[in-house]
């Protein structure tokens, strides 16, 4: 692992495409994160993120990744690269939707999304950089989608005097 501090607040390492570098890059996001007083809610949320995200890198990409942590005020922005140009397709609208998948892959970027304020990826030189920001403050809420179907109706009500004679109002 190469650890490089720099002046401007950054935190970088080059990692081997193994699972043991999830343990090294949340070492790397931890002592940034020391080093920088972030609160601990930060720090747990960040922690899950990069966690995921190179998990990501290492089963899907199999390519070295690269690791960075930049200060963003009260957060962090975390970015992971790779050498694989495929970009990741989220087929589900929401970050719930996602956690609902039964297969043994497939919910790290619905932890992403659950706990980071925004997220994304975009290609970088031949491979891609997925990106997470964590303890910003600047959540990108999504309006909730319409129903598929119109609400239900409000149930049956039954006077005391029809429920006596079997009859319903409404």
């Amino acid at each position: 692992m190469v650890d490089n501090r720099s002046s401007h607040g950054s935190y970088e390492a080059r990692l081997p495409a193994e699972l043991e570098s999830v343990v090294a890059a949340r070492r790397l996001l931890a002592s940034a994160l020391v080093t920088w007083d972030i609160d601990e809610a930060v720090r747990s949320d960040a922690a899950l993120a990069i966690s995921e995200l190179v998990t990501n890198s290492v089963l899907h990409a199999g390519t070295p990744v690269s690791v960075r942590v930049h200060r963003l005020g009260s957060g962090v922005r975390i970015e992971v690269g790779d050498d694989d140009p495929r970009i990741p397709v989220v087929e589900a609208a929401r970050p719930e939707d996602l956690l609902c998948n039964r297969s043994m892959t497939g919910r790290g970027l619905a932890l992403v999304a659950a706990t980071s304020d925004r997220w994304g990826s975009q290609p970088a030189g031949a491979g891609k950089v997925m990106w997470a920001e964590v303890g910003t403050g600047r959540r990108r809420l999504m309006a909730e989608p319409a129903p598929a179907f119109p609400p239900p109706a409000d149930p049956p009500r039954l006077a005391a005097d029809a429920a006596v004679n079997g009859v319903v109002t409404t």
